[in-house]
């Protein structure tokens, strides 16, 4: 077999100094990266933009407390997929990636047909245990209604699982289009089925737990279609160069396959499963302690469903955003690590942590800014539901920045062959974050506001952990100030200056509104213009933007070098 474990003789000397301030030259494993990055990121943003659409009727049809339900249910699916659906994908694709660096093409359709196989058992025992064990699993968490919702989405897990399988193949050739067409295909069928079931079942008078479930059952026809999509696409699909038939005696091979595949997806599967299980814990931990501190079942479904649909989703849209940098990030780094190429290994981990800080840092500062604007815009009607979710959205947003430079420097760790470090540091992070909950919701003047604490707390730990081992084991993040500190720097002040001009006209009477929807474009203009004046923002970055506005930028970016 041609794919190779790595050694250390392929890999960059610890001891060897890192590129001081300078971000590396382009390269074509750079923008082979960007390229994916700019494919992922566009429809994560529409797939985001489409949940936002689907969540505020769905709070409108359900309430917090349905929606209490709902999310409850979510949590558990979104769990039990990440734990079967996380480590094989970026596994497969890492060795397709290999197998291509090295021209086996053998390898690569071993390597598929053992991660299809793998995941239809994973599917179904996934589907079985969510299905027999709902009503248990409502119990435990203190939510007996919930099971409905937890039975309705048990079949989704199975279409997860396929989907899983065949994007890890595609991502793996640095196809990242189909992986993002089935993202946008599961996303509209969640906003038509999903909704539209939830309609039928709010007409014909049923509960909110009921509801809740019709809406899971939505949410499973969409990501079948979706998987339908793949498999076609799959049947068509030829990549740039031919892949030719198995040989016949590949027992052997079979086995070595088998064994690297598993031994890089089963801790890739631990470390991004520990946070999920980590939510999981601390969302029976919310509702009880909740309960503990005097409200009763209904109240605290709907303290935790407001906080779920409303402060939740915004927090995780931008570290949303990062994991299809991180997807993007694993096969095309592997495939410089396995061709030996220290210069796009450097450049690809490089612009994967700038880009992270570039989306990340102005994020976090903006919605701590506008939290109570941006939550009423979103929700209009729903007055006393902003008011209670805006002071959570913005102890959350703290952890924006963090909870994405989990997701990076996760990947890089992974893509050398560290795959425990992760484990062990998000392992700390989530034992952190437990106590914290524990503690700080019990107290009866924090109550819910203990549940953002402790996510903050548990993120700057992880990062804390990753940052320090990659300093130790790799030299590609080369200089953090050029990586981070500058980038926090413009973000402070393409952010900060806008919001003063908002605080001072807000209280002069101005809407606030109003005022938001002026200060967003000058905060993206002031960060754009600093960021290319300061040498963050470069060519490879630009050439992700439409056409137009590229140009315009490139130009820009030209006159500011002279």
């Amino acid at each position: 077999m041609k794919v190779s474990v790595r050694t250390k003789s392929n890999r960059p000397n610890a001891a060897t100094p890192p590129c001081a301030d300078r971000v590396e030259q382009p390269s074509a494993a750079g923008k082979v990266f960007l390229s994916g990055v700019m494919v992922l990121t566009l429809s994560t943003v529409l797939v985001k933009l489409i949940g936002l659409f689907y969540k505020i009727p769905m709070l409108h049809y359900l309430g917090s407390e349905g929606m209490g339900y709902f999310n409850a249910a979510y949590e558990w699916y979104g769990t039990l997929c990440v734990i079967t659906t996380s480590g094989l994908p970026l596994a497969s694709s890492m060795l397709i990636a290999e197998a291509r660096a090295a021209g086996d093409a053998n390898s690569i359709r071993r390597i598929e047909r053992m991660t299809l196989g793998l995941f239809l058992t994973l599917g179904t025992l996934g589907t079985a245990l969510l299905l027999l064990g709902a009503p248990a699993i409502a119990r435990m968490i203190g939510s007996p209604d919930t099971a409905y919702a937890l039975a309705a989405v048990a079949p989704t897990l199975f279409f997860s699982c396929l989907s899983g399988a065949y994007r890890g193949y595609f991502q793996g050739h640095q196809d990242m289009l189909p992986t993002a067409i089935s993202q946008i295909i599961e996303a509209l069928g969640k906003l038509i089925l999903g909704l539209g079931f939830a309609v039928f079942a709010w007409r014909r008078g049923m509960s909110a737990p009921h509801i809740a479930a019709w809406a899971m059952l939505g949410l499973g026809i969409g990501v079948a279609i979706s998987v339908f999509y793949l498999i076609l696409h799959r049947r068509r699909y030829a990549p740039a160069w031919r892949e030719v038939a198995l040989e016949k005696k590949t027992i052997g091979a079979g086995k070595r396959s088998m064994r690297r595949l598993l031994s890089l997806a089963v801790p890739m599967t631990i470390s991004s499963s520990v946070l999920c299980l980590t939510r999981l814990f601390d969302m029976t931990m919310i509702l009880r302690r909740l309960q503990d501190v005097g409200y009763d079942t209904a109240g605290a479904n709907a303290l935790y469903g407001g906080y779920t649909t409303m402060a939740v989703p915004i927090f995780n849209l931008i570290p949303s955003l990062i994991t299809s940098v991180a997807l993007a990030l694993v096969p095309t780094l592997s495939s410089a690590i396995e061709a030996g190429d220290r210069v796009s290994q450097r450049t690809t981990a490089q612009s994967a942590v700038r880009l992270t800080a570039l989306l990340a840092l102005p994020a976090t500062l903006a919605v701590a800014i506008y939290s109570r604007t941006i939550l009423s815009l979103l929700f209009r009607g729903e007055i006393s539901a902003v008011q209670a979710a805006y002071p959570l959205l913005s102890i959350l947003s703290l952890s924006i920045f963090f909870s994405s430079l989990i997701t990076v420097t996760n990947a890089i760790l992974q893509a050398y062959g560290h795959v425990t470090i992760p484990i062990v540091s998000m392992l700390i992070g989530s034992l952190v974050k437990l106590i914290g909950a524990y503690l700080l919701i019990g107290l009866p003047a924090l109550n819910i506001y203990g549940a953002p604490i402790s996510t903050f707390l548990c993120d700057s730990v992880i990062v804390g952990i990753n940052l320090v081992m990659i300093a130790k084991h790799t030299d590609v993040l080369g200089s953090l100030r050029a990586s981070l500190v500058r980038p926090l720097l413009i973000s402070l002040v393409s952010v900060g200056l806008p919001a003063v001009v908002y605080a001072l006209l807000g209280r002069a009477g101005y809407s606030e509104i109003g005022l938001f929807l002026a200060a967003v474009p000058l905060t993206v203009a002031l960060f754009a213009v600093l960021g290319i004046r300061f040498g963050l923002i470069g060519e490879q970055e630009l050439s992700m933007l439409p056409q137009g506005i590229a140009k315009r930028l490139t130009a820009l970016l030209h006159a500011t070098q002279r």
